[in-house]
């Protein structure tokens, strides 16, 4: 995609003294009602670990305080492409209703693609990620403030999250979020790169996203407040990247769109998961720009 693309956001998100010490109570508790050589279900439901012993305990409730004192990198960037001017570049015309709407209602449409990058270490993993959007504009006409006709995950599409696949998705002639399928399956963007008949369905794409196993969970679709929530079932660590695609109708005297972004993510190690459940969640907020 060669739309405007904003400057990468990087920053380290940490617990401060006051967390750090309920993070302690906390694993004290949890670790106090623990018997070692039990069996234990981590979150996931399907799956148990072995309690060890207490001592191995205590060296994991130390190493997840000093990890959370330390921190962890998360980065967040957004690409913006007009879609009006690429419909009409390439000679295609839009969906009647959405020319009705662009042509007498004086409406734009804008792909917008957010990035949201976990720099974890090499043997971390996140357990859980949540991305939070709020849209808000410089319009003073509530009716005509810019709002998602379309996004991408949404609800619909969670069993898509059933596999750690690099595939890809579009946007295709009627303005719909497409993602390329061979009948229930994904097809790989390694794959898709060579295949002219796909890359000719697509007026913007096919673009490589990485789906997670994940029970995904989303709300907000269609209002200016969304919210993707990932709790994962896979264990790949190192840096995690989530993909949010978002399809904007825009008034044409806006000048201005931002997105204030909540970003949360749970870290977490293989032998950590015997107290999972009680590990909190690292969070962060910014200012995103979508450039008109």
């Amino acid at each position: 995609m060669t739309g405007k693309r904003s400057k990468k956001i990087t920053r380290k998100i940490s617990f401060d003294t006051d967390l750090l010490n309920s993070l302690e109570w906390d694993l004290d508790n949890e670790i106090s009602g623990l018997t070692p050589g039990e069996q234990r279900i981590v979150r996931d439901g399907k799956s148990t670990i072995k309690v060890p012993k207490q001592n191995e305990l205590n060296k994991v409730s130390s190493e997840i305080i000093e990890n959370y004192r330390n921190g962890i990198e998360i980065a967040t960037q957004t690409e913006t492409l007009p879609l009006i001017p690429l419909f009409e570049a390439k000679e295609i015309e839009l969906p009647p209703e959405l020319a009705v709407v662009h042509e007498h209602q004086k409406y734009n449409y804008y792909f917008v693609e957010t990035n949201f990058s976990i720099l974890l270490p090499k043997d971390q993993f996140p357990s859980s990620a949540e991305f939070g959007l709020t849209l808000f504009d410089d319009n003073t006409n509530p009716a005509r403030r810019s709002r998602p006709i379309q996004l991408f995950p949404q609800y619909k599409d969670v069993n898509l999250f059933s596999i750690d696949i690099e595939g890809g998705l579009g946007i295709d002639a009627g303005l719909q979020i497409s993602i390329p399928m061979k009948e229930t399956d994904i097809i790989p963007y390694a794959d898709l790169k060579s295949d002219a008949s796909v890359k000719a369905k697509f007026v913007v794409g096919p673009l490589k996203y990485n789906f997670r196993k994940a029970v995904l969970e989303v709300k907000g679709i269609g209002s200016q407040n969304i919210l993707w929530r990932y709790n994962i079932s896979s264990e790949l660590k190192g840096t995690n990247d989530f993909k949010s695609i978002l399809l904007l109708k825009v008034a044409e005297e806006t000048e201005k769109v931002q997105m204030a972004a909540s970003l949360g993510v749970i870290p977490c190690k293989r032998k950590w998961r015997v107290i999972e459940k009680v590990l909190p969640k690292l969070s962060d907020s910014m200012i995103l720009s979508v450039e008109l």
